[in-house]
This record gives C-alpha cells, structure tokens and sequence, in this order.
C-alpha cells in the first residue's frame, strides 16, 4: 500500500490475528475477504485496497459519513473470525 496517503483518503484499518500468529493461509484469505466485502456492504462502505501479511491484514476503506468508524472493524472482525473458524 502506498503510505503516502492523500487528503481525501479513507480510514486505513490493520486488523491483526490475536496472539500474533501466522494464520493468513490462502484458505482463510479466501474466507475473510469477503466478509469484509459483505460488512462494507452493509455499512455503505467501500473496500479500496485489501492486502495480507503472515499475521494481520492491510484495508483501505471509504465510508460513508452516516457510519460510526469504530463499528465497522469490529464487525469486519467478528464476522471474518466467525467464517474462518467455521471453515476449521
């Protein structure tokens, strides 16, 4: 991602795996992208950029102003934790 972000950007959102593990395997990437793609949609929000390291994820978002920022990765990561664990 570039880490020169202009004025008019996003929030950028780092959610990480708890305890620090290596846990974003292609199976899981394939699982929580897109639950976020799925919260995004429903907090008319739009998923700009979404990257992968071994143990958290990088997302660029552009929200509207009618959401309440802390709610959508709460919910990213509660839906994505859900689908990936049911996957196990």
């Amino acid at each position: 991602m570039d880490s020169h972000r202009g004025a008019q950007a996003g929030p950028f959102l780092w959610i990480q795996a708890k305890y620090r593990r290596y846990v974003m395997t292609n199976r899981v990437i394939d699982e929580i992208k897109p639950a976020i793609l799925e919260v995004c949609t429903r907090f008319d929000s739009i998923s700009d950029a979404f990257e992968t390291e071994g143990d958290h994820a990088h997302l660029s978002i552009t929200n509207a102003a009618k959401v309440v920022l802390s709610r959508l990765p709460m919910s990213m990561k509660t839906l994505s934790a859900i689908r990936a664990k049911l996957k196990n």
